[in-house]
């Protein structure tokens, strides 16, 4: 659009000077003889002039604008198609087994089976055998444990209805003494402070030699000390230092050979805090053992 308007411009500029330029030379000139002959009648340059003008600004019209191009859209996007999934069944050939090879097979399976259970029913009876000479074992130990729990709880009996029992008066008094002098100092040892060597072998020493086979010095060391004391003072509701300070008595109550019952009896001043109670002792190898198992 510029650019005709431009063109125009230029056109109406140079129409302009053309007519300045031939109003100003006059006619008759060498120059304008030269290139236009003759001189003619001078023409009415005003007219001229006008009547370009109207040209000019009949071309200054504007130019209609170029419509812009139509938008055409892109065309829509369409997926491949997915192609059908192709099923190929291959035929696979089987071996068809004859019968007579499998009953073979099964035979020999049995009878292999069978061997291997025959190998476990004999192991089982003879594990049974191995069980039952040690239940007979069992049994007889059991027996004999019993014969000897027997007899002692004769013993014991019998010298608590006193059917068997001497006087006290007739146990030698050496006797006596040691007898009496082992029951102060195993509560002397059972209520030590500090479980010394001592303390603890005189304990175990003086135990029967039965108790003692059944039961290691470690292990009685546990049961006495971490056991058995804690249950009496708590039984007492003593501590273990007034414990230390009663005063201790013992009585030999009866005598039958091997056997003697010792009553022991604790005191703070004249309240009875521990007993009557009666401890069993017996002699074996010529010295006096505490019994109580």
């Amino acid at each position: 659009m510029f650019n005709g308007m431009k063109h125009i411009a230029i056109t109406m500029l140079g129409l302009v000077l053309l007519a300045m330029l031939v109003a100003c030379e006059g006619p008759g000139s060498a120059l304008e003889n030269q290139f236009l002959g003759p001189p003619t009648a001078t023409p009415d340059v005003e007219a001229t002039v006008e009547a370009r003008v109207e040209i000019a600004k009949a071309s200054l019209v504007a130019p209609a604008a170029a419509p812009l191009p139509t938008y055409t859209p892109l065309p829509t996007y369409t997926p491949a198609p997915t192609p059908a999934s192709v099923v190929v069944v291959k035929e696979v050939p089987v071996e068809v087994i004859k019968e007579v090879i499998v009953e073979k097979l099964v035979e020999v399976i049995v009878e292999a089976t069978n061997k291997k259970l025959e190998g476990n029913n004999a192991a089982l009876e003879a594990t049974v055998v191995e069980l039952e000479a040690t239940n007979k074992v069992l049994e007889d130990n059991n027996v004999a444990f019993e014969a000897k729990l027997a007899q002692l709880k004769a013993a014991s009996k019998a010298l608590e209805k006193g059917t068997q029992h001497a006087a006290a008066s007739e146990l030698d008094s050496a006797m006596k003494e040691e007898l009496l002098a082992l029951a102060n100092n195993r509560d002397a040892w059972f209520l030590a402070s500090d479980i010394t060597t001592e303390a603890l072998e005189g304990l175990y020493g003086s135990w029967s030699v039965i108790c003692r086979n059944e039961t290691s010095l470690a292990d009685y060391k546990g049961v006495v000390y971490e056991r058995v004391r804690p249950w009496v003072l708590e039984m007492l509701k003593m501590e273990l230092k007034d414990a230390q300070e009663a005063n201790r008595y013992y009585n030999v109550e009866s005598w039958s050979s091997p056997w003697a019952y010792v009553e022991q009896t604790w005191k703070l001043g004249d309240k009875i805090v521990l007993g009557p109670e009666l401890q069993l002792y017996l002699i074996e190898s010529g010295a006096w053992r505490y019994h109580d198992c």
